[in-house]
């Protein structure tokens, strides 16, 4: 430990992203870049289905669930 006076970090700001599909007002939690400046924002019923050729979140692991189930 320290005998040295600290302060807390003020120069935290908090964004909160809410879901860019019409009318939807969930919050967005999964951020997809289009440029280095610009990111759209979706829930995870409206994120899209591919990203840079990867599969959306879980989707991936749900196929290769059921493979696994259809191979028993």
């Amino acid at each position: 430990m320290s005998d040295e006076v600290r302060s807390a970090r003020t120069d935290s700001v908090l964004v909160e992203h809410y879901c860019e599909h019409k009318g939807c007002k969930e919050w967005g939690c999964y951020g997809f870049e289009e440029s280095r400046t610009v990111t759209h924002w979706f829930c995870s019923d409206h994120q899209p289905r591919l990203y840079r050729g990867l599969p959306r979140h879980g989707e991936a692991r749900l196929a290769a669930a059921e493979i696994a189930d259809m191979l028993r």
